[in-house]
């Protein structure tokens, strides 16, 4: 469960680098 947390924040962090478009079709894909 940790692994996926840690994965999951640094996924977002990815995200968060991304043009909000980007970012909300990330969110619902």
């Amino acid at each position: 469960a940790y692994i996926n947390y840690y994965n999951n924040s640094r996924f977002q962090t990815k995200l968060s680098e991304r043009s909000p478009v980007e970012y909300r079709k990330a969110l619902a894909a």
